[in-house]
């Protein structure tokens, strides 16, 4: 009788990725011995498996993804155009509202899990899933041009979004300070200033099916400010759950070109020294995140069970 493989699981702590690569598989000089037999033991695991049957602690047998590295922190980002675009313009106020309000937080949170129900608002750059190192930075920063037909084109801006998934492994609440880094439209402060919310569960994580509120708060906002900004505010995580970190930046117009019936934008976001923010006992819930890439509903709460 053959024997029955079993699936293995590849942790953080134990693998070394890289030398599972290509052009990984010349060692360094200073590996030991043991090293050298784990590795050799996993690449031959890793040809014997397909990609699917390999994935992280925590994440599931069924993951359908390759593993995220270790130290590779994931991240979902996304930008929306606020009542159409071109011949049409930023028509609209209605749709999504005021950005500096926390009902507005849920809203925005459903543009990755295709909730928005709003029949005018639309991607600009679909969800999708980046990534942030420890020591790196991720920054994302663009210029464009309109035209102009329509009313109030720059009160009511298109706006970026960051999605962060947090938990806390601990049996306390963890109090931390998140950098992040923005620019928001100088013009109308109430629909275009940046803002930053967290969402919390009812439940902790070892009781996700009971899971069925998210709590909003608002943890940041800035008034708008043509030059952009380098902001930072804390948040607290409680004892064994995992928030929502969402924050937005709405594009910045700054040039009218009358003659051509054209307006200029500018739109910056981005994520710097997360290492200062991820310390012990807090990590990024790639399960949620994954989650909220690829499972649509119209229920924010189905993304934590």
């Amino acid at each position: 009788m053959a024997e029955a493989k079993t699936e293995r699981k590849f942790t953080q702590n134990k693998i070394f990725y890289d030398s599972l690569l290509e052009n990984g598989k010349k060692l360094t000089d200073s590996a030991t011995p043991e090293q050298i037999a784990y590795l050799a033991q996993s690449r031959k695991i890793l040809y014997e498996s397909p990609p699917e049957k390999i994935y992280e602690d925590e994440m599931g047998a069924n993951l359908t993804n390759m593993p995220i590295l270790p130290g590779t922190h994931p991240f979902l980002y996304c930008r929306m155009r606020r009542g159409g675009r071109g011949y049409y313009g930023y028509s609209t106020k209605e749709e999504m509202g005021v950005l500096n309000k926390t009902e507005t937080a849920p809203k925005m949170f459903k543009n990755f899990i295709g909730g928005n129900d709003s029949p005018i608002d639309a991607y600009t750059i679909s969800p999708s899933l980046q990534f942030v190192g420890t020591e790196a930075r991720w920054l994302q920063s663009e210029g464009w041009q309109e035209c102009w037909v329509g009313s109030n084109p720059y009160n009511y801006s298109s706006y970026d979004l960051i999605l962060i998934f947090i938990k806390n492994t601990k049996e306390f609440p963890l109090t931390r300070t998140f950098y992040r880094y923005l620019s928001c439209d100088s013009v109308n402060a109430d629909y275009t200033s940046a803002s930053a919310y967290v969402g919390t569960p009812n439940e902790v994580n070892d009781k996700r099916d009971s899971i069925s509120s998210i709590e909003w708060v608002q943890v940041h906002t800035k008034s708008a400010d043509s030059n952009g900004e380098e902001a930072s505010f804390a948040i607290t995580i409680p004892a064994g759950k995992t928030i929502a970190l969402l924050f937005n930046s709405c594009s910045n117009y700054y040039h009218n070109n009358s003659n051509y019936g054209h307006l200029t934008f500018f739109s910056a976001i981005g994520i710097y020294d997360f290492g200062k923010f991820l310390t012990e006992g807090l990590e990024v819930d790639h399960e949620r995140t994954l989650k909220a890439l690829q499972h649509k509903t119209i229920n924010i709460y189905e993304i934590w069970r």
